[in-house]
């Protein structure tokens, strides 16, 4: 399957909603297509669900592809997943088998490959745990194996993926009674619930620093819960509202303003986990 759309505005599709008009927007569930772009396009961005982008443009002229594979196998206790499974998807299939090591990360609203490359976590469970090796696509349009232990693992990303495409995850798993993997979503889902506001964001915002938390920091140092009409949340500081509505550049204003003001009071830069695209 392959859908090409001309001349697309993103908020469609993107998680934010925010308007962001691209040259083209292509959707598929075929490797095929995915490595004839790599191959050709000089200018162009492989999504997931856009959960952690943010488009700093109204119009650019590039090419965003979304894989849209959302195949699972399970072959003895090794779990394939291609990289357009949600994580929510990914762990109904693994607690309806019965595979534990999935149940937490459901809560978060992204998708394999871009989780992956964010070394997305929640509570003490991270998407990279069970993580044998993947299969990915390099900037020349060929497949290749990049091991586990061959990986830049570190807080929030994965330094030597960025060149690569995604194209399946295999995982080593075991088995645990499906009365604890549900429990254990459970749990996650109101933590969630009790602990972050319920409100439309990217999520976290910043990165923690070291031992202090980006919440404290915005706490502690920022003056306002609002600039340029973009609030940041009464019940967690690391969440910003979001809303179809909003100018994408008074969203950078606010993010660009609070690390200008932390660096300023303790001189370290407070990186996003949104990756900003401009």
């Amino acid at each position: 399957m392959i859908r090409v759309y001309k001349n697309y505005d993103l908020k469609k599709n993107s998680y934010s909603h925010l308007s962001a008009k691209v040259k083209y927007y292509i959707e598929t569930d075929e490797i095929k297509v995915i490595t004839g772009i790599i191959k050709t396009e000089k200018n162009y961005l492989i999504v997931g669900n856009m959960s952690k982008l943010l488009f700093a443009f109204k119009s650019k002229d590039i090419t965003i592809i979304h894989y849209t594979n959302e195949e699972i196998k399970l072959k003895n206790n090794i779990l394939i997943v291609h990289s357009g499974v949600s994580l929510k998807k990914l762990a109904y299939f693994a607690i309806r088998n019965s595979l534990e090591g999935f149940e937490k990360i459901s809560t978060i609203p992204g998708e394999l490959g871009g989780s992956i490359k964010n070394n997305a976590s929640f509570l003490n469970q991270g998407i990279n745990d069970l993580l044998l090796f993947l299969v990915v696509i390099d900037s020349f349009g060929n497949k290749k194996i990049i091991l586990k232990s061959e990986l830049e693992i570190s807080y929030r990303n994965i330094n030597n993926l960025d060149k690569f495409f995604i194209y399946q995850a295999l995982f080593k798993v075991k088995k645990k009674t499906r009365f604890f993997l549900y429990f254990e979503k459970k749990k996650a889902l109101e933590y969630r619930l009790k602990h972050q506001p319920h409100i439309h964001s990217f999520g976290s915002t910043f990165k923690n620093y070291k031992q202090l938390k980006a919440y404290e920091i915005i706490n502690k140092f920022i003056p306002f819960k609002e600039y340029y009409g973009v609030k940041i949340s009464l019940m967690h500081a690391n969440f910003i509202q979001i809303s179809p509505f909003l100018d994408y550049l008074n969203i950078v204003k606010l993010i660009e303003r609070i690390q200008e003001l932390v660096y300023n009071k303790l001189s370290f830069y407070l990186e996003t986990e949104i990756r900003i695209i401009y």
